[in-house]
């Protein structure tokens, strides 16, 4: 697990939608197809 990924599961876990999180660390081409936020 990667840290990216510990944190967004954290932030769903903490009740965070995940159309409110943004995996900045991803490309925006990329960020659509993640399940979370594009931006």
């Amino acid at each position: 697990m990667s840290i990216e990924d510990g944190i967004t599961e954290e932030l769903v876990a903490a009740g965070v939608p995940k159309d409110r999180i943004v995996l900045a660390f991803h490309p925006p081409e990329i960020r659509e197809h993640t399940g979370y936020a594009v931006a």
